[in-house]
């Protein structure tokens, strides 16, 4: 049996990756990421069984780094249990923003009922890569008398469905304003104002005081401007 070479799987995902967010998930073909490495179709499916699989591995990729910032943030040195809480829910935010459209087309492709299972595996690495951390985090600030929870673990667990189910509300928003035709700045104010009203919600669920963690800003504001010309646009 031929011998799989991690460099050459991880420059597939690379690839894919680019792909996806540059022409979206399903407008990118298995032999436009094949061309891009010049690999023979052979190359690709001892890799990955189908292009679904390939898909797999690139939310695997994408949810470690998204928390890639967080997780540097929580590294730093001195900072104190509410500097700490604040980094974890914000350390994420520029990749997540950069990389905005892949992120929403890839929610719109596990929210199909079809894709379920790919769903469930997605939300389940998920919670695998950061619930430990979001435990230790909330479980800081709650000795510290920053946030006001009964349990860091069962809030851990709710804080994450909510995560999860804000992720297919802001693409179902996003699918909505598309069909009312509206500008580009009226779907970013939108858009921006939802986001910012679910940290008002998170600060809530915790007993955190009122904007604590920092919102989106004006660059943020730009960011998401540029992805929306290109949703509205397909």
């Amino acid at each position: 049996m031929t011998r799989k070479d991690p460099n050459r799987k991880e420059k597939i995902i690379e690839t894919a990756i680019h792909l996806f967010t540059e022409k979206g998930y399903s407008a990118t073909t298995i032999d436009e990421i094949r061309r891009e490495l010049g690999i023979s179709k052979g190359a690709f499916y001892h890799y990955f069984g189908s292009k679904q699989d390939l898909l797999d591995s690139v939310i695997d990729v994408i949810t470690r780094r998204s928390l890639e910032d967080a997780m540097e943030a929580l590294s730093t040195p001195g900072l104190n249990p509410k500097e700490r809480l604040v980094a974890f829910f914000t350390g994420g935010r520029q990749w997540r923003m950069k990389h905005m459209k892949l992120l929403v087309e890839t929610v719109g492709l596990l929210y199909r009922p079809k894709n379920a299972l790919l769903f469930m595996k997605a939300f389940n690495r998920n919670v695998e890569l950061t619930r430990p951390m979001m435990i230790k985090v909330l479980r800081e600030a709650m000795k510290d008398g920053i946030i006001s929870i009964e349990d860091p673990e069962v809030t851990a667990e709710l804080l994450q469905y909510f995560f999860t189910s804000m992720s297919i509300y802001f693409f179902k928003t996003f699918n909505a304003l598309k069909s009312r035709n509206l500008s580009v700045d009226e779907v970013a104010q939108d858009l921006m104002k939802r986001i910012n009203i679910s940290l008002t919600l998170i600060e809530n669920m915790i007993g955190l005081e009122p904007r604590t963690i920092p919102r989106l800003s004006d660059a943020d504001a730009q960011i998401m401007k540029r992805w929306i010309t290109e949703g509205l646009d397909a």
